[in-house]
């Protein structure tokens, strides 16, 4: 889907049980834990990457762009895109975190194709087709085609959003 360099595959079974780091890979099938020892896994996004199944870790981070997530993402604490992250960014289904999804990359063409659901969320220059869930929402250069939904506040900053319900903004 994306012009990045050819890219080799990986298979589920070949997948680390505590760290995995992703550079130039096709997963092909999800990133879940088989084990109880697995529930703890860091993933951790370099670059050119499509994973074309869910993905569960208790932390992912996003290095750099040319990422693709076909399925829905659920981190236990943290969903982080690095601040100086460039190139293109996609999350095709819905996106949720036990703590935070956080993205100040200005420079970075994110996406997200459905909702996200998070304690926290704080997003730079992103679109959103779904709606956004969560305790605290700051945004700043988004555009959210749903809504903004926060129960207890929400900080918007040049943004377009098709609807907001929150006790502060």
């Amino acid at each position: 889907l994306f012009n990045v360099r050819p890219m080799k595959k990986l298979k589920e079974t070949h997948i680390n049980e505590t760290n995995l780091l992703l550079d130039g890979n096709i997963v092909k099938g999800g990133i879940l834990p088989g084990k109880i020892a697995e529930l703890t896994r860091i993933v951790t996004v370099q670059s050119d990457t499509v994973i074309d199944g869910p993905v569960y870790a208790a932390q992912m981070e996003i290095q750099n762009g040319e990422a693709q997530f076909a399925g829905a993402v659920f981190t236990q604490r943290e969903l982080h895109i690095n601040t100086d992250a460039t190139g293109k960014i996609e999350f095709q289904k819905c996106v949720a975190s036990s703590s935070s999804v956080v993205s100040r990359a200005h420079k970075c063409e994110l996406s997200f194709h459905s909702d996200i659901n998070a304690k926290s969320v704080t997003l730079v220059n992103a679109f959103v087709g779904g709606s956004i869930y969560a305790d605290e929402i700051i945004l700043e250069n988004c555009v959210v085609i749903g809504g903004v939904f926060a129960t207890q506040s929400a900080e918007l900053n040049n943004c377009i959003v098709g609807t907001f319900n929150t006790p502060t903004i």
